[in-house]
């Protein structure tokens, strides 16, 4: 278990994780305690943008051509939904968005189930 305070342990961690840990909780609330999300969202949405930005004019993924032009696709269609639930308040598209979209998207780039789990359990212990 992580001893440090949440703010050193947030500085050593990647912005992907920072990112992850920060949509992972916000699930939870929307699904735990049915709270509207659509305010945190938006003070989060220029991480997701940078976080998006790098990911996408990244020349090299590191993955074959296919599976490169797959997950920017996949990226630029889960930003496309992030926009028109802010666009329109809709909380059920946000919530969708956010749970099987971008969380499930982020999970694709941190290393190891381990690593996963820690910061699923980092989140819930918050």
């Amino acid at each position: 278990m992580y001893k440090k305070g949440i703010k050193e342990y947030m500085q050593e961690k990647t912005l992907l994780e920072q990112l992850y840990v920060k949509i992972f909780e916000l699930c939870a609330k929307f699904a735990v305690y049915h709270e509207s999300v659509m305010d945190a969202v938006r003070l989060i949405f220029p991480e997701i943008k940078c976080l998006a930005e790098d990911i996408l004019y990244t020349e090299d993924l590191g993955l074959n051509e296919e599976d490169d032009r797959l997950v920017r696709q996949l990226l630029v269609d889960i930003l496309q939904d992030l926009v028109q639930s802010i666009t329109y308040e809709d909380e059920v598209l946000l919530e969708d968005t956010l749970e099987y979209g971008l969380k499930d998207f982020l999970e694709m780039f941190i290393a190891g189930d381990e690593r996963l789990q820690q910061l699923k359990e980092e989140s819930q212990n918050e």
